[in-house]
């Protein structure tokens, strides 16, 4: 059975607490993939800071090097193979695994299976299965990604909620696609964008009422509703009151600012 890439050697690093990766250029392609501590690795001028669950990928006949001490902690599996360069352009490089126990498993097996049998079909498919690994996406990373842009909406909404406001002026200051935007702010706050702002303008309507002697008119353009009809419906269902009652109601609360 054929694969793309061919298994060379490899093993399993662990630190006694000094030294540093040797500077060197070899002729194979290498993967490293760390079980713990941290690992500073460069090649040529691209630095890389390998926490456990990251992998690296480092090319044939290119200068790397140890850019850290090696720490006491630290622990790694590396692995020599070959193959065909245009096939390994097309795998990332270098990130964190969407499954570190699959890698982790993959690996083992595979310097298990060289330091045993060393049956080059079955070390190939192993290596096989390791890349295919670091080709998944990371779920997790992606979230974090997702959760950032949706607070990122949470913020420009936080600023601009007294301006004309929506869904697409938001992507547009963000620069994505608003239906995009608008599945990952329901997802991450379990509403949708134009709730959440009304829910916003309605409470910063409610404290201004609490707290000034604004009119309810400046105070309902001053929170972003350009309705008053709007804004009163909108206003006892929240408060299960009329924001004259809400203000009468507020105003016998005795505030104590010393």
């Amino acid at each position: 059975m054929k694969t793309d890439f061919h298994f060379l050697n490899g093993g399993r690093f662990i630190s006694r607490g000094h030294g540093l990766h040797p500077e060197r250029v070899i002729d194979s392609i290498e993967i490293i993939y760390v079980l713990s501590g941290r690992l500073g690795i460069a090649e040529e001028k691209n630095d890389y800071d390998l926490l456990p669950g990251d992998f690296l990928l480092l090319y044939p006949e290119k200068r790397h090097r140890g850019t850290l001490p090696y720490p006491a902690d630290l622990s790694f599996f590396w692995g020599h193979f070959t193959g065909s360069l245009k096939k390994l352009a097309k795998l990332p490089q270098s990130g964190r695994a969407a499954r570190p126990e699959h890698c982790a498993l993959f690996f083992e097996q595979l310097l298990n299976e060289s330091a045993t049998d060393n049956d080059a079909v079955s070390c190939d498919l192993l290596l096989a299965l390791l890349l295919h690994e670091i080709t998944l996406p990371n779920r997790a990373a992606d979230h974090g990604k997702h959760l950032e842009l949706a607070e990122e909406a949470w913020q420009y909404m936080r600023l601009h909620f007294a301006e004309v406001v929506s869904i697409a002026s938001a992507a547009a200051e963000l620069r994505c696609n608003a239906a995009y935007l608008g599945r990952l702010f329901q997802r991450n706050f379990g509403q949708s964008f134009a709730d959440a702002l009304n829910d916003l303008r309605l409470k910063k309507a409610a404290a201004m009422l609490a707290g000034t002697s604004c009119s309810i008119k400046e105070v309902l353009f001053s929170c972003g509703f350009s309705d008053p009809a709007y804004f009163r419906r909108r206003f006892f269902r929240k408060y299960a009151m009329r924001p004259s009652e809400y203000r009468k109601l507020h105003a016998k609360i005795h505030v104590n600012t010393e």
